[in-house]
């Protein structure tokens, strides 16, 4: 059972495209250490299964799939999933913004407005020192 936890490790960090050094930054441990964990030189406690299971997409109990055609099956599942709460998220934060984007462009408006009436006085200023050099 074991063997087979290490062998999905491996065949799922590949699955997603990941070095062991990608894997072992994001546990936070050495290249070494993470490939410890990989060929079963090392025990792996509970906790730093889940954050393996986490990081590859999927539950922990799939880590100990003896059959890789399913292991694979449910980390493609798990993707699926993760990309409709994706997108979901980003259909509320364009709807948000949808919101909030006509009160962004009247204070633009109105930052415009000013601007142009400071240029305006920066224009005038400029004239009143040119005319007092003229009387000098």
């Amino acid at each position: 059972m074991m063997k087979q936890l290490h062998k999905n490790l491996r065949a799922l960090r590949k699955f997603r495209g990941l070095k062991q050094k990608a894997m072992a930054d994001r546990l936070k441990l050495s290249d070494h250490a993470y490939a410890n964990i990989e060929t079963g030189k090392t025990d792996i406690q509970l906790s730093r299964l889940e954050e393996i299971a986490q990081i590859l997409g999927v539950e922990v109990v799939d880590l100990f799939k003896s059959d890789q055609d399913s292991l694979l099956r449910s980390a493609v599942s798990s993707s699926h999933i993760a990309s409709h709460n994706h997108a979901a998220n980003y259909v509320h934060q364009i709807n948000s913004l949808c919101t909030t984007l006509p009160s962004l462009e009247q204070e633009l408006a109105t930052i415009r407005g000013v601007l142009e009436e400071k240029n305006k006085e920066n224009a005038y200023l400029k004239e009143m020192i040119k005319w007092m050099k003229q009387k000098v």
